[in-house]
């Protein structure tokens, strides 16, 4: 009689579980739970997948590097470029700066403006470099390269004004010529006079001759002697010219 009632009260145990169980996990609770499990899982695979990936396109954009130089790796060119090209497709964004900057100057690749623009485009997507804004401005402030277009140019001027280094100084001077160019002249002399302000000589130049004649500024020719002078210390032949002429 004991083992019976033993046998009922564990298959009533049993049951219960089950229920308990079913109903567990079929509950939008458990759900959740094995949802987030699964996400967080597939995130880790995803991450774990993409640092690997890194890793391998920046060995490889440093083996194109040996080649590149012949330190460290047998001198082949065709090879560095190769690696280089490999590493910048698999999201290495030294990789991608440096065919950028090397399609924009041509000194070992023949020079091509829109694979220049290719690379440089790929690091803005996703960096807080704003080294590449200066290269796109250049090349969209001039019709022979990929075609004047004012709007693309001075946003990515703009942007290039806050490197840190001597793009910046240029970067405002060339926004300051972008604006003069629209006939934005207030705005356009701002640029020019920051970029002079911190020692750009060809702006320094400009500004002076600004004051000069009163173009876009008031004429002063105190001024003017003062940002001609600073500009033919650093060997602006045009600046030295001026000065003898009207001073």
């Amino acid at each position: 009689m004991r083992k019976l009632l033993f046998l009922a009260a564990l298959i009533l145990c049993v049951e219960t579980y089950g229920q308990y169980s079913s109903r567990y996990y079929s509950s939008p609770y458990y759900q959740r739970q094995a949802t987030n499990e699964i996400s967080s899982n597939t995130v880790g695979l995803i991450s774990l997948g993409m640092s690997m990936k890194k890793e391998k396109a920046e060995k490889k954009f440093k083996e194109g590097l040996d080649h590149l130089t012949g330190v460290g790796a047998i001198k082949d060119t065709a090879k560095a470029i190769k690696l280089i090209i490999e590493a910048a497709d698999g999201g290495n964004d030294d990789a991608q700066m440096w065919l950028g900057k090397e399609y924009y100057y041509g000194e070992i690749l023949e020079r091509d403006y829109k694979k220049s623009e290719k690379y440089l485009r790929k690091i803005t997507n996703w960096s807080f470099d704003n080294e590449p804004f200066y290269y796109l401005g250049m090349m969209y402030s001039d019709e022979s390269k990929l075609g004047y277009k004012f709007k693309k140019a001075s946003n990515y001027f703009k942007r290039a004004t806050h490197i840190v280094g001597d793009l910046s100084l240029d970067a405002n001077y060339q926004l300051g010529l972008l604006l003069l160019k629209e006939k934005k002249g207030e705005e356009g002399a701002d640029y020019i006079a920051k970029a002079a302000s911190s020692g750009h000589a060809q702006a320094q130049f400009l500004l002076g001759k600004m004051y000069l004649y009163g173009d876009y500024v008031k004429a002063n020719k105190k001024e003017a002697k003062e940002w001609l002078e600073r500009a033919a210390q650093k060997r602006v032949a045009e600046a030295k010219e001026l000065l003898k002429k009207e001073f």
